[in-house]
This record gives structure tokens, sequence and C-alpha cells, in this order.
């Protein structure tokens, strides 16, 4: 879904990474935002009860280091991040979408399908991905 959405705004070079056998090397995609910026994201399918915690941000972090130079990391969730988990992305420049903006994104991506298929939209418009 989130592959899809990243199409719809406007993202290229959409790399599904992870799904390879023996690790995703702390990412789940790899794309490009329509300002040509390199991203290695992070998913977390949460349910809204738990956080992402901060193993997953240092995860991600050290990735960026080490799997993914030169790209920026973000992690999107269908939850929230802890307060730690929030401090460590802020510090380390990791971009998050959480479920409000997420919902919004999805929002925008149907409405996008709706008007293609000639239905009225439905949704107010959300701000783009960071």
């Amino acid at each position: 879904m989130l592959f899809r959405s990243l199409e719809c705004l406007g993202w290229t070079r959409i790399q599904v990474i992870g799904e390879k056998p023996g690790g995703d090397g702390g990412a789940d995609i790899l794309a490009t935002d329509p300002r040509n910026r390199d991203f290695a994201i992070q998913c977390k399918r949460y349910a809204p009860a738990k956080a992402v915690a901060i193993g997953d941000v240092r995860e991600l972090n050290g990735a960026l280091a080490h799997e993914h130079p030169n790209r920026l990391g973000m992690i999107v969730t269908t939850s929230r991040l802890t307060p730690p988990a929030e401090q460590l992305a802020a510090r380390t420049g990791i971009r998050v979408v959480a479920r409000p903006a997420l919902a919004s994104q999805m929002a925008l991506m149907r409405d996008a399908a709706d008007r293609r298929s000639g239905r009225p939209a439905t949704a107010a418009p959300a701000a783009e991905l960071p």
C-alpha cells in the first residue's frame, strides 16, 4: 500500500527490499522523493496501542550509516513512536510519518483514485510526506 502511495505522491525509483531473505538491512523501501532526495524507509505496521520503540529508530539510524549511506531516513507507522524514539528520530534527522499523517495520505490516494474514476473527491487536502 505504501508503494502505491509513494507513486501517487510523485516518488520514483521505488524498491521494496524488506522482503529479502536474510533481512532488509534496516529498511523496507528505498525511494526518491519529488525533490530528488533518496530515502531509506522503515515500515512498522503496528496496532494503535503498540508504539515504535527507540530500538527501531536505532536500527534505521545504523542502517543509514552502514547499509544505506547518502540516504535520508524515514519511519512510516500505523501507530506512533515512544517519546524516546521521537527524540532520537528528531536528533538524527529521521523523518516520521505516524498514524494521523498516514491516514491523511491514504485519503489523498483514495481521492486521486476517485477522481480518475470520475467519482467526487471526499478528503480534505493533506500535507505531503516530509
